[in-house]
């Protein structure tokens, strides 16, 4: 008896092979638009929990805050760039660069989060 090779076609139906492509394409355009980088974002930076400043996330710049803490904006990324204070945990906290990313420097009380750029309805 002759044993026939399996090829795809005799596994799946044409259906599930629709549905499979779908679900592929569906994720890889979910991949994409979650990874690409935040545009039009804003920087907000708030000393003792109030406004210091607004920056916007695409101008590059640097912030001094109060002496005790400067605060690099660059290529679309922010992160501490210098901190007196004793841990130095706000300056181990890496790059952000997406909306809700947050860096904090709790004994200098000073929170650097990245808010949306996008109008909402009310506005």
């Amino acid at each position: 008896m002759k044993e026939k090779a399996k090829n795809i076609f005799s596994v799946f139906k044409w259906g599930d092979l629709i549905i499979l492509l779908i679900l592929i394409v569906s994720l890889a355009l979910a991949i994409y638009y979650f990874a690409k980088p935040q545009e039009g974002g804003t920087v907000e930076i708030y000393l003792d929990g109030k406004l210091y400043r607004s920056v916007s996330l695409n101008q590059d710049t640097e912030i001094d805050i109060n002496g005790h803490n400067k605060v690099k904006i660059e290529g679309g990324e922010v992160y501490m760039l210098y901190s007196d204070c004793d841990g130095g945990d706000c300056l181990k906290m890496g790059k952000i660069s997406k909306e809700g990313g947050m860096i904090v420097c709790l004994p200098n009380r000073v929170v650097v989060k990245i808010v949306s750029g996008d109008l909402d309805a009310i506005t």
